[in-house]
């Protein structure tokens, strides 16, 4: 991971952070299995909301902020 993949990361999903009126965006990434993923995130404080956007948006897993747990979708 480096600055160039974080820039065509954004510029590959600029509509995405352009277009959006709902939610506040997040740019944030994690390890797994040694592999690092970056992703845009929001923020919605209704579980089954989150649950819903989640399912919508064909992710994997939600993160619980709050309880600090993941919520596997698949």
């Amino acid at each position: 991971m480096n600055l160039k993949s974080v820039i065509d990361y954004v510029e590959k999903n600029n509509t995405i952070i352009i277009f959006n009126e709902i939610y506040i965006l997040y740019l944030g990434g994690w390890f797994k299995d040694n592999k690092f993923y970056l992703d845009i995130s929001i923020v919605e404080n209704n579980r089954e909301k989150a649950i819903n956007i989640g399912k919508y948006c064909n992710q994997k897993a939600i993160y619980d902020i709050e309880n600090k747990t993941t919520i596997y979708l698949h």
